[in-house]
């Protein structure tokens, strides 16, 4: 058993200790080294040596992966709305406002990072709509149409860019969403829930493709949302494949 430390006692101005006790599990963050243990030990030499340095408080500073923080507040959104909506068959025609906030929220953010990833794929080029991503991304990826995320909360796997297989017109939800932000008073229904949970998915996909450039995974990752083709789940976290 590795000796406990007790932050209140260890550094001036701290009121709660970093970590209660360690036997080989790490138990106050999300790690996926091989030994818990030794990152857990790593991070509070680096935090005891901080402070004995007169390092104030003590923070580690790391990069913050706003896209993602972004996207985890839409899933949070999504989580809570189920407890208003079942989230079964039967109610996915079901629309509201809120639906409606949440499909423009998601297919907003799948624009700007769709955007984004075309212009890391192919750098200089000008596609900036969802017919001119379809010929960038479908180069690239192929089997995009095919790409899988499930919810196993509720029993749920999205395909939101299948009709990429055939069609060259875009996603339904990605229409949607045109819609209700061109025409909300004669096509107010299409806010629903079906395609919510699409537009979510797709967003997902999306971020999965562009921050596989920068790093081989991502923790914490998304709790309620799996991807299954381009990435899978490893515990808090996500692995790109």
């Amino acid at each position: 058993m590795v000796e406990t430390i007790d932050l209140r006692t260890s550094a001036k101005g701290i009121s709660a200790a970093l970590i209660q006790q360690w036997n080989g599990a790490c138990e106050c963050l999300p790690c996926h080294r091989q030994s818990a243990a030794i990152c857990c030990q790593e991070v509070i030499k680096r935090f005891l040596g901080r402070l004995k340095d007169g390092d104030g408080m003590g923070i580690e500073h790391g990069e913050v992966p706003h896209d993602w923080n972004y996207f985890f507040c839409i899933e949070d959104d999504v989580t809570k709305l189920s407890r208003w909506i079942e989230f079964a068959e039967d109610n996915e025609t079901v629309y509201s406002i809120e639906l409606a906030r949440l499909l423009m929220t998601a297919s907003a953010e799948a624009d700007v990072v769709a955007k984004d990833l075309c212009k890391i794929i192919k750098p200089g080029t000008r596609a900036s709509r969802i017919n001119e991503y379809r010929p960038v991304l479908l180069e690239k990826y192929p089997d995009l149409h095919g790409a899988e995320v499930a919810i196993p909360r509720f029993g749920k796997i999205l395909h939101p860019w299948s009709n990429w297989r055939d069609a060259v017109d875009p996603p339904l939800w990605w229409t949607a969403n045109n819609k209700i932000k061109h025409h909300r008073k004669d096509h107010f229904k299409e806010a629903n829930l079906k395609n919510v949970l699409n537009a979510v998915a797709g967003l997902l996909i999306l971020l999965v493709l562009r921050t596989s450039k920068d790093r081989p995974s991502l923790y914490p990752g998304p709790t309620v949302f799996e991807p299954r083709t381009f990435a899978y789940r490893d515990g808090s976290g996500v692995v790109f494949r």
